[in-house]
């Protein structure tokens, strides 16, 4: 017990005066999208955290997500069940859980809707065996499977806590209060003192209980005795009102009303003071929560905060405006000094090395402006400032003045002598009478530089940022540079521009654009440094190195914040992760490194300096990773179909969906908050993907249209923390859509064979049909080419007959010429042979006009010429028998002497029966006669 309230004592007595800043989130309203105030903080055993808010607040390290209660009322407290895996909630008059259903559903259940029991507030809840204890302003309830039954205080229940098997409560004016066998609440002995007390909080302390008072007082009751912890009321320091208060087991947190936060480590005796100076957004601390990483949640009447107490970097000034940006540290007659862009700063350090706090910085009035380098050299404090050379020395600031000095270099064989040089070229100091003054300007070469070191040979390495590095002799007798050598790739340097000379182990070295060279003076040549590079996959560019006296180094870059240590095996460990914030904090070609003990390097940067813990780094190196998981996957109507909170072990969980749902989204989630944004995830969906996605900050990623089949859906992730990746899977099953299914190909096969036959008898009735049809259409071939054959016979009868009745009639004519020829030159019995003679032709000519079977021609014509003489009676009813025959005769284009002699009269009379046809068809002058009948 007195090892106990020793270190409590310490840890009071030292609250202002540990000068060490951590980390601090700050997440504002419109960042989390909810209420102002956060009543309770809980983590889960995926290590995500949740808030008592305007809802229940969730946050990932990703995402936030709030869900209304029932009754749509603020959430009050939080209680997390590992057992089941439930986190439950209290607020106005309701009582509930989230959990995963075994469908893994996402689900929120009311536990008290039908008691008929109306509650207030609930702002505990607590779980003794089977039956969950709640606690209201005034009363508490015990919610059994059965049952709801109540406590009634007649003042308010400030505090609640289930703590090695007992329940304790304190009611204001009334005291502590313990839940016995029987379920009744008894005043706890030896606890009377406090009545008259405002206890916030009961905390577990080393198998004991702690009640702290909203003064700061804290009391420890064990073995029914109560013992107060004396002086450590915060009061002292402060007239702040505790709130609430938390603890880890190693750290108490007081949080505050006016003042922030409290925290009291109880291994080392360091206390820490944390408020809106120092990075919070507001001092009022309505409730704490340490998370799994050892880092504090504090819900801010306005806001939320996360204090980064494992991180292995604090910074040096709660506020970095204060003081503005770091560019040189050095001890000097106790003190720490720190040399800035607005002025040189300086605290007293007690002999363990622990760090001032922020009010204990004074100012050197002298010296403000931009400070560029500390020195100390024959206990001196030399500051190279943009006015020149300040010295310091038993609390007096001496100044030379001139056009700003970079640095100062103490020559090892002229100890009376410092090399420095100023904005315009290189000079001497030296001490005479035992006072350091301005010497001279060294001359021989003009250039300015704050990157030069001496060698052990009394070389000096000179680097200018643009024209390189050169190696300079420098003779002291004429105090001038007697050699200039311009070293570059022709000595065996990588490029000839960026190397630079650093001091390690009084030892020059250079670092180049290829990581870490060193010089042979015998060869004239630089090396390969290959004991530093080896240290990395690649050797770094432009990186500058420290090694502290107890073995660690530091190298920083502007892509890269290094340390290497050794772990318990002795094996060389380099840690280039847990300080890449660093980087984007350094002073580039300005990197000030000091070892302030054996776990403490401060470094300096744009926000001032910040302190490196290598015990931390260490720790950090053994915590488990964090795991990634997949939280939830929604379809593309973003209904849940998955949710998850802690990742499932060797891809246990197989999640099957219809095709309906072959659209999905997949959110994952990794729970690590110290990196803010630098969380970045990875997916692939095997027998999908080709190979994983680019890693991304974009922790959603969407598949759409999948085909159904079997997949397994991994997501990895990767942050600034860890070097290692975390990957996590889960099986999917898209099934088959219906017409995929055994009914349906039953169906199918049916409907084939069904479709088959019909198919086969359509075809067959087809064939049939086409075979008949076939076979008509041969016959009809066959018929129109018999009618075509006859048509042609037809036509050539007629063509015959017309060209023999043609030659009979012009035989018969020329016999009748020939007849009246004799008839005329005949002398004798003339009357006789006339009649003779007139019989014979009168028989000629009844033979011509007979011989003409008209009817039977109008028949062949018809045919021959598909019913010519038919159509042209229907349409020219009045036509003659001779106009048809004129007509029939144009139709077979037979000209008028062929017409002639088959009419049996002149060429003339053809000439005029044509005349009368063409009239009778009512035909003009300008129409072809032949040419419309041969068309009609």
């Amino acid at each position: 017990m007195r090892r106990i309230i020793s270190i409590l004592l310490l840890s009071c007595i030292s609250t202002l005066c540990f000068g060490q800043h951590p980390k601090v989130r700050n997440f504002d309203k419109s960042t989390y999208n909810a209420g102002t105030q956060t009543w309770c903080i809980m983590q889960d055993e995926g290590g995500n955290m949740t808030f008592a808010n305007s809802g229940i607040l969730e946050y990932d390290g990703t995402e936030w997500s709030i869900t209304q209660t029932v009754n749509h009322t603020g959430v009050r407290s939080l209680y997390y069940d590992q057992e089941t895996d439930r986190m439950y909630y209290g607020a106005a008059n309701e009582i509930g859980y989230v959990h995963i259903d075994s469908d893994y559903h996402k689900r929120y259940t009311v536990m008290d809707k039908d008691s008929g029991v109306t509650m207030e507030d609930i702002w505990a809840i607590h779980k003794i065996g089977d039956s969950f204890w709640l606690r209201e302003n005034t009363k508490m309830y015990r919610l059994d499977s059965q049952e709801i039954k109540q406590y009634g205080f007649k003042d308010k229940i400030s505090c609640s806590a289930y703590i090695d098997d007992d329940f304790l409560i304190f009611v204001n004016n009334h005291g502590v209060y313990i839940l016995n066998s029987d379920k009744e609440f008894t005043q706890l002995g030896g606890t009377e003192s406090l009545k008259s007390m405002r206890v916030i909080s009961i905390l577990p302390f080393e198998g004991s209980a702690m009640f702290v008072c909203e003064d700061g007082r804290l009391f420890i009751y064990k073995n029914g005795a109560l013992t107060e912890i004396r002086n450590s009321r915060i009061s002292e320091t402060t007239q702040a009102t505790v709130y609430c208060a938390q603890t880890d087991g190693r750290n108490i947190a007081l949080g505050t009303v006016t003042d922030g936060v409290f925290i009291l480590d109880m291994k080392t005796g360091r206390s820490l003071h944390l408020n809106t100076d120092t990075g919070l957004q507001n001092n009022t601390v309505l409730s704490m929560y340490f998370d799994r990483d050892g880092n504090l949640w504090l819900g801010l009447d306005k806001g939320i905060d996360l204090v980064q107490l494992s991180s292995v970097e604090y910074s040096l000034w709660g506020n970095p405006d204060k003081f503005g940006a770091g560019y040189a540290s050095e001890n000097h007659d106790g003190e720490l000094w720190l040399g800035t862009n607005q002025g040189l700063y300086h605290a007293q350090i007690d002999d363990s090395g622990r760090i001032p706090s922020d009010d204990s910085f004074k100012t050197v009035e002298q010296a403000k402006g931009q400070v560029w380098d500390l020195m100390v050299y024959d206990d001196i404090l030399f500051c190279c400032h943009d006015k020149g050379v300040y010295m310091i020395k038993d609390g007096k600031c001496s100044h030379i003045d001139m056009n700003g000095a970079w640095k100062l270099e103490r020559l090892k064989d002229w100890p009376q002598y410092l090399l420095g040089s100023s904005y315009d070229r290189m000079f001497l100091l030296k001490k005479s009478a035992g006072r350091w003054a301005f010497d001279c300007w060294v001359e021989g070469f003009d250039d300015a530089t704050k990157a030069f070191e001496e060698d052990t040979d009394g070389t000096i390495w000179f680097s200018h940022w643009i024209k390189g590095l050169f190696k300079l002799t420098l003779d002291m007798k004429t105090k001038s540079i007697s050699r200039a050598e311009f070293m570059s790739r022709n000595n065996g340097f990588p490029e000839d521009w960026s190397n630079i000379p650093i001091q390690v182990n009084n030892k020059v070295i250079f670092t180049t654009a290829r990581g870490f060279y060193t010089y042979d003076s015998y060869s004239d040549r630089a090396y390969p440094l290959e004991t530093m590079n080896s240290l990395f996959n690649t050797p770094p560019q432009g990186a500058s190195a420290y090694v502290t006296p107890y073995g660690y180094s530091y190298f920083a870059s502007s892509s890269i914040q290094a340390v290497t240590y050794k772990d318990d095996q002795g094996n060389e460990v380099m840690d280039s992760l847990s300080l890449k914030s660093l980087a984007t904090k350094r002073l580039l070609g300005f990197e000030n490194i000091r070892c302030l003990s054996e776990n403490q390097i401060m470094v300096n940067t744009d926000e001032g300096f910040s302190i490196v813990n290598i015990d931390r780094l260490k720790e950090g190196a053994e915590k488990p990773i964090p795991a990634v998981y997949i939280k939830s996957i929604d379809s593309e109507t973003d209904d849940a179909l998955y949710s998850s909170t802690c990742p499932q072990e060797d891809s246990t969980v197989t999640l099957r969906l219809p095709f309906s749902r072959n659209s999905i989204k997949v959110k994952a989630a990794c729970p690590v908050y110290e990196s803010g944004n630098g969380m970045e995830f990875s997916f692939m969906l095997e027998n999908y993907d080709r190979q994983w996605s680019q890693f991304s900050t974009n922790s959603r990623k969407e598949y759409t249209q999948l085909p159904h089949g079997e997949y397994i859906l991994r997501v990895r992730a990767m942050d600034n923390l860890h070097s290692s990746i975390r990957e996590s899977a889960i099986n999917l099953v898209i099934a088959a859509p219906w017409y995929y299914s055994k009914l349906a190909i039953i169906i199918y096969i049916l409907t084939g064979l069904v479709l088959g036959w019909s198919i086969y008898r359509l075809m067959y009735m087809y064939s049939l049909k086409r075979a008949r049809l076939m076979s008509m259409k041969k016959e009809e071939e066959l018929r129109k080419k018999q009618l075509k054959l006859d048509l042609e016979h037809k036509a050539q009868d007629l063509a015959e007959s017309t060209m023999n009745v043609i030659r009979k009639n012009e035989i018969l004519l020329e016999i009748d010429s020939e007849l009246e020829q004799v008839a005329e030159n005949m002398a004798e019995d003339r009357n006789t042979s006339l009649k003779i003679l007139g019989k014979i032709r009168h028989q000629i000519r009844e033979n011509i006009q007979h011989d003409d079977s008209w009817k039977k021609f109008e028949e062949n014509f018809d045919v021959v010429y598909d019913d010519y003489l038919k159509r042209l009676s229907l349409k020219y009813p009045h036509l003659t028998v001779a106009d048809k025959k004129m007509c029939a005769y144009l139709k077979m284009d037979l000209c008028s002497k062929e017409i002639a002699p088959l009419l049996n009269i002149t060429l003339r009379s053809v000439e005029m029966t044509r005349y009368r046809l063409r009239k009778k068809l009512g035909l003009s002058r300008e129409d072809n006669l032949t040419e419309f009948l041969q068309k009609f």
